[in-house]
């Protein structure tokens, strides 16, 4: 029996013409794009081809692309660069109780050397009350992050009102829209945001490159030093064959109009089933307004490791969380921040779906899943 992947917001495949893509380039595009020889301003130039096309997948100038190695990097310097910049502005930053680590972190570092953060809390579905945020603004804040969709529940967060509010105040806003981009509209103009990670691995693009939008004007000090690479932001040689595969990805993205509709399908047959065999299961997070890509379920009568490896042997592939989080005992901090019980921590399962998922493996997964919690009575 083939392994059947449910575990898309962790990473997603490879798509088979970004291989091609990579493959190329690692043949035609091996020079270093920084040379001044034949090969490395022909490098160059589909260097700067593949920024242009990303940056017209968000309605941003290719100018305003700053190419890094991962998500996590993209927002180190979102947050990090941008307090360094402002920090004789003021020393506040805003963001939220259930951000990815890569930012949570980023804040922890700067709180250790003086900076004032505050964390914005969310309700039991998930929820964030931007009223909150507006709230506590103060003269020094410079800063408000806060991510587009939550890479455990899918819950989509206010941020094109926030970034508004954050503008009229001269702060500066900066979205994680990893799990966002190729979902929902990712265009930095309509949402008004500052700053904005995206990165290839979650759509169906290499792992090990990232893009950080930056808004012509803004200042944001690099974190690593060297070359002049990344208008100075970010220096070291740019993965070429990673970024022309991080481009075709997002080519192939504006071509697949339905593909998220289609997704939307599957994972509502995927719930509607579950609720079926009924056992009392239950979402995590705003089934209102969260992403067609997740589904994060609590199973009342089974802990998380447990079914895991149970669906596991079965070659059906899912996870407990977030995948940064991966062999920690410690419980998400998502479902965690949004109140729920010891029992409930341990007994949640995310599910994702993508582009390969197929109507004839969620009736194989719900099959398997009916099996174990029956036996489970």
């Amino acid at each position: 029996m083939k392994t059947i992947y449910l575990d898309y917001a962790a990473t997603t495949p490879l798509d088979p013409a970004v291989i091609d893509t990579m493959h190329s380039a690692g043949i035609d595009k091996f020079a270093n794009p920084s040379s001044l020889h034949h090969s490395g301003q022909w490098c160059k130039t589909h260097l700067e081809e593949a920024r242009e096309g990303i940056a017209r997948s968000i309605g941003a100038h290719p100018s305003e692309i700053v190419f890094t190695g991962n998500g996590s990097e993209s927002n180190n310097l979102a947050i990090i660069g941008t307090a360094y910049a402002l920090k004789d502005r003021g020393k506040h930053i805003i963001t939220t109780s259930v951000e990815h680590p890569s930012v949570l972190r980023s804040c922890d570092y700067l709180k250790e050397i003086g900076f004032e953060i505050d964390y914005a809390p969310v309700n039991d579905i998930g929820r964030i009350q931007p009223d909150w945020i507006f709230e506590r603004v103060k003269k020094d804040t410079i800063i408000v992050s806060m991510m587009y969709v939550n890479n455990e529940t899918g819950n989509i967060y206010p941020v094109k009102e926030i970034a508004g509010f954050c503008r009229e105040k001269g702060i500066r806003f900066h979205t994680d829209a990893v799990q966002a981009f190729g979902k929902v509209s990712c265009s930095v103009r309509e949402l008004g945001v500052d700053l904005m990670t995206v990165n290839a691995h979650k759509i169906y693009g290499p792992k090990g490159v990232s893009a950080l939008y930056i808004r012509k004007g803004h200042r944001v000090k690099p974190l690593i030093f060297g070359g002049s690479q990344e208008g100075g932001l970010r220096a070291g040689t740019e993965n070429l064959i990673g970024i022309a595969g991080f481009a075709k990805a997002v080519e192939i993205l504006q071509k697949n109009t339905n593909e998220y509709n289609n997704i939307k399908k599957l994972r509502d047959n995927f719930e509607k089933q579950l609720q079926m065999i009924d056992y009392g299961i239950l979402v995590n997070g705003d089934i209102n307004n969260r992403v067609a890509t997740h589904s994060n379920l609590y199973f009342p009568m089974l802990k998380n490791d447990s079914l895991l490896i149970r669906l596991d042997m079965e070659k059906i592939e899912v996870s407990a969380g977030a995948a940064c989080h991966s062999g920690s005992a410690t419980p998400s901090h998502v479902l965690t921040a949004m109140g729920f019980s010891p029992d409930r921590l341990t007994k949640s399962v995310r599910f994702s779906f993508g582009r390969f998922t197929t109507d004839q493996q969620i009736s194989k997964v719900v099959k398997v899943l009916r099996t174990i919690l029956t036996n489970e009575q």
